[in-house]
């Protein structure tokens, strides 16, 4: 079995060799100029999607230091406003920003022991309640 070939590399090859070895033949109809502008709008498709990747790649590595530039823009806006004595990161700004207002926020306070107790439900302890045995059972 042959190994697949890519059809572009495929003509590139038909052409190199019909205009090497028989550029006045006609084959199934064609002579090798009809063959060329037979082909050639697919090859002309080709190289505008080759150069679009290329674009791509290049506009893909501007978005990324751009995107590094933004992030350096926007730290120092930030704290900018929150330093600022007419804004700061109690204002209506700072939250229209994305932020928490320092007002809004809570105590940071938990109660984790308060609801079921852990013995109840077999907790840490084991439901024995904390007692233990070395002896097997």
């Amino acid at each position: 079995m042959s190994p697949i070939i890519d059809p572009f590399e495929k003509v590139r090859d038909i052409t190199q060799a019909w205009e090497a070895h028989a550029p006045q033949s006609i084959f199934s109809g064609f002579t090798l100029e009809k063959f060329k502008e037979t082909v050639q709008p697919h090859l002309d498709v080709r190289n505008q999607l080759a150069h679009v990747d290329t674009l791509a790649m290049g506009l893909r590595a501007k978005r990324a230091t751009g995107s590094v530039d933004c992030r350096k823009l926007t730290d120092r806006i930030t704290a900018g406003v929150r330093a600022d004595p007419e804004h700061g990161p109690d204002s209506a700004m700072w939250a229209a920003m994305g932020f928490v207002r320092v007002s809004d926020r809570g105590t940071g306070l938990t109660r984790k022991g308060r609801g079921k107790s852990s013995q109840s439900n077999g907790g840490p302890t084991g439901p024995t309640g904390g007692e233990s045995s070395n002896t097997p059972a």
